[in-house]
């Protein structure tokens, strides 16, 4: 199976969210926790009782807004960022995908990896992140493949060749 194409920012954002979902899932349980330890510490007034803690004050509302404000804006900006700065995201490749491994080829570059270098993979709605480490993926878009049916084929070559571990 081989596709051809040129990452783009949409790629890139798809593949960073989905690699961060698991942490921002936990932070915003987190984030829940404190919120309503914040509320129960609350007087029938508004006012807190004596004895909460000063950054039971501050967490709330800072993981709040980390939460809803640098989130959303600071992996876009990292991934503009990311793609503005590499060159090699700005090449068309070629990737090759088979039983015994994954080759990327574009105009400087050669890499061929046996899947046994793959640690683990993901998948989303359009990208597919192959893990060579806990923090080091590579993204492969699902909009370089002809149709539903290559990425299911990929999909399939994916779970036969890829073992998890843990990362």
């Amino acid at each position: 199976m081989t596709v051809t194409g040129t990452y783009a920012l949409e790629d890139l954002i798809s593949g960073a969210w989905l690699h961060a979902r698991p942490r921002l899932v936990i932070a915003g349980a987190l984030t829940a926790l404190l919120f309503f330890s914040f509320v129960g510490s609350l007087s029938p007034l508004g006012r807190t009782e004596p004895g909460t803690p000063v950054w039971a004050l501050w967490a709330v509302p800072v993981s709040i807004l980390y939460l809803l404000l640098l989130v959303p804006f600071a992996i876009p900006h990292r991934c503009r960022r990311e793609l503005a700065q590499r060159r090699d995201f700005q090449r068309a490749f070629t990737l090759s995908a088979n039983e015994t491994g994954l080759s990327i080829l574009n105009e400087v570059l050669a890499i061929k990896r046996p899947w046994s270098d793959y640690s683990k993979w993901r998948e989303g709605r359009k990208v597919f992140l192959l893990y060579l480490s806990g923090s080091s993926f590579q993204i492969i878009p699902k909009r370089f493949f002809a149709s539903s049916t290559d990425v299911q084929a990929f999909r399939e070559l994916l779970q036969r060749s890829v073992s998890p571990r843990v990362v």
